[in-house]
């Protein structure tokens, strides 16, 4: 499906490399079971924003490890052929990044375990000690909280192109929200995976249902 002529291939994380969001499997396993629940029924009730919603649950983080938050995505389940996919990209010498409105203690151990070395993500402060406080920085409260979702992963997008010195037209976005939705016009190629949603399907350049088809 990737030809040569890109060099850049992105992949947004929840329900895309992983079959649901990732912030409520996470801070389940951490044994928060009660705080995610609650603060997700405020979001999907429409009672906060996602700006709000970020923000209580970065402060669920306040204390962790990040050895806390490995142990807790140790045994995360990913989509089929996700680690196969994506050592097979880098292989073939493609560049591999992921861009996510998750938080970053998520994030850099999901990255670790896949190999991914690049990504941009809501970044949340550290301690003298190197545990998480609770809080988002500062750029990342700029970058991804200042505006709609939508626009915040366009802009992530734009900079990981910046970053990484490719084209837009060298650039391939694989995702499943809608939230990635204007990437698409942000890039070379759009995968919709897996999606039913029928707005996402109709801007996307093509519609996989299984990750080796990337292949």
């Amino acid at each position: 499906l990737i030809q040569h002529k890109y060099k850049l291939i992105i992949f947004n994380l929840d329900q895309t490399l992983l079959p649901k969001d990732s912030i409520p499997m996470v801070l389940k396993q951490l044994g928060l079971v009660k705080e995610i629940k609650q603060i997700r029924g405020q979001y999907l009730r429409e009672e906060i924003n996602f700006q709000q919603y970020s923000k209580l649950v970065a402060a669920q983080f306040a204390g962790k490890s990040v050895a806390d938050v490995e142990a807790a995505c140790a045994d995360l389940r990913f989509e089929p052929y996700t680690k196969e996919v994506i050592r097979a990209l880098k292989h073939r010498k493609y560049q591999v990044a992921l861009i996510s409105s998750s938080l970053s203690p998520i994030v850099n151990a999901v990255c670790h375990q896949l190999g991914i070395s690049y990504f941009d993500c809501v970044e949340l402060n550290h301690n003298a000690h190197g545990n998480y406080t609770g809080e988002i920085s500062q750029k990342s409260q700029d970058n991804w909280l200042a505006g709609d979702i939508e626009q915040s992963m366009v802009k992530a997008s734009s900079r990981m192109i910046r970053k990484r010195q490719v084209r837009k037209s060298e650039t391939v976005m694989v995702a499943n929200s809608t939230r990635a939705i204007n990437v698409y016009d942000n890039v070379g190629f759009g995968i919709a995976y897996r999606t039913k949603d029928k707005e996402l399907r109709a801007v996307a350049d093509k519609t996989i249902n299984v990750l080796a088809e990337i292949l």
